[in-house]
């Protein structure tokens, strides 16, 4: 292992060397791996472009990205400027090394959009200029190794993998199968992965670190706790919320562009004042001497309401500001206590 971050420290300085001129494009690019940016793509294609995708692609980042920060907490590993602070020449938002959040979101989200989305040539040459400015991106700034955005492109492409099969042979079997089973199923694997997930930090134990980054382990190791409560809001929020709005809203994500720009502008300003308005709400909630309990509980309610907001609450305004047309003819009605499959009309 030591050979390996000798190597990738290596490919830091050269990189930090000969390609400062970009210093400003590549700290961009990695700005561009946040939450908030990833959930503007997703949301545009779900109230704008196609409903289906964008329900697959959130479903895609938040499953492949829960892995992510499962492997992430599990293996422990260290940051290149963990080893060598001077190469630092980003803001650490937290956590640990491998596998790398920013790389596996831009393969998955980008491949998406070149194969499902639009096949255009501007669309793929874009979409493998942004994946490659990422991964260059992330090993610039001293956040990565190469083996941290090999893995965390080996896994986006495996759930590329997945979803292609998924969409070959088993989608249309799921669909056809009533509400009830398939939220449960949805919420099946969560639960599993979190118990997976536990049973793993038990099994691990406490973990010691390295002295010359006891420092930044000790950090990222409760920055750990904050991204889990993170994914499983998201999960939580992109579960219920599509199941609800398949039940209750039924938005179409057609009609005019003029129509299509006014709902997002005006889902965005929602989704932002939710994501915001929390923020400082639970900031006057939470003070540091409260411990870490209470605050990954408001982390939790906080992104879990942001997600339901553009999965849920912000559609249904749509149909009711006449924004969008909703369909007239549910597929699946009923409550989470009885769910039952209505059948459709000629």
């Amino acid at each position: 292992m030591d050979g390996l971050f000798e190597f990738g420290l290596g490919v830091t300085y050269w990189l930090q060397t000969n390609l400062s001129a970009l210093d400003g494009v590549l700290s961009w690019v990695s700005a561009f791996g946040s939450f908030e940016i990833y959930l503007a793509i997703v949301l545009f294609i779900f109230w704008c472009l196609d409903k289906a995708k964008g329900k697959h692609l959130a479903y895609l980042l938040i499953m492949g990205g829960t892995v992510v920060i499962c492997f992430k907490h599990l293996l422990r590993q260290p940051r290149p400027f963990w080893l060598d602070p001077a190469i630092s020449l980003g803001e650490w938002g937290g956590g640990y090394g491998a596998p790398s959040g920013h790389t596996f979101l831009a393969v998955v989200t980008f491949v998406f959009l070149s194969i499902w989305i639009s096949q255009r040539r501007w669309v793929i040459v874009t979409s493998v200029v942004m994946i490659v400015l990422t991964i260059v991106s992330r090993l610039y700034l001293g956040d990565h190794f190469p083996h941290d955005t090999a893995a965390g492109a080996i896994i986006a492409l495996l759930f590329i993998a997945g979803y292609w099969v998924w969409m070959e042979f088993y989608e249309e079997t799921f669909a056809q199968r009533i509400l009830g089973q398939r939220f449960w199923l949805s919420v099946a694997i969560p639960l599993g992965l979190i118990s997976i997930y536990g049973l793993g930090l038990f099994l691990l134990g406490t973990p010691s670190f390295e002295p010359e980054w006891q420092e930044f382990g000790t950090a990222a190791e409760i920055f750990s706790y904050e991204d889990g409560a993170f994914a499983f809001a998201v999960w939580s929020g992109v579960v219920i919320g599509f199941v609800f709005e398949g039940s209750r809203v039924r938005f179409l994500a057609d009609g005019p562009w003029g129509m299509r720009i006014g709902r997002y502008v005006l889902g965005m300003g929602l989704v932002f004042a939710v994501l915001t308005g929390l923020r400082a709400l639970f900031g006057l909630i939470w003070s540091v001497d409260q411990g870490l309990g209470l605050f990954l509980l408001l982390r939790f309610v906080r992104y879990y309401f942001v997600v339901m907001t553009g999965m849920y609450y912000a559609p249904a305004l749509f149909v009711l500001l006449g924004l969008a047309d909703a369909d007239p003819v549910p597929k699946i009605s009923g409550s989470l206590n009885k769910l039952k499959r209505t059948a459709l009309k000629d």
